[in-house]
């Protein structure tokens, strides 16, 4: 058995190369990731004091989530005629993941 996110991450090992990836991925929590931005700007020599890195992150966050759903389409189940019950047909094309992408 085991916790939630353990019993999902080795299910996500196993399909990985379905889904686009390598099973070599790393799962990041917030306190890694934000360790992880810290050090790229240490690296960057990138002032903590001027630029807060908890923004960075929130910004980081907010530039992924339209690529974690699917596009918003406007739906309507009337009929043509605004009658109740007519038939529709929702396509959403998701885009298969680039193989530079590593980190979930």
């Amino acid at each position: 058995m085991g916790t939630f996110h353990s019993m999902f991450a080795r299910i996500l090992r196993r399909e990985a190369v379905a889904l686009g990836y390598t099973p070599a991925f790393t799962i990041y929590d917030a306190d890694d990731s934000l360790a992880v931005i810290k050090r790229c700007m240490e690296s960057l020599n990138i002032s903590m004091q001027i630029v807060n890195p908890q923004a960075v992150r929130a910004r980081i966050k907010r530039r992924q989530e339209p690529a974690r759903r699917p596009p918003a389409l406007p739906f309507d189940s009337r009929g043509s005629d605004g009658s109740a019950g007519g038939v529709g047909v929702l396509r959403v094309r998701t885009p298969a993941p680039t193989e530079q992408r590593h980190g979930f």
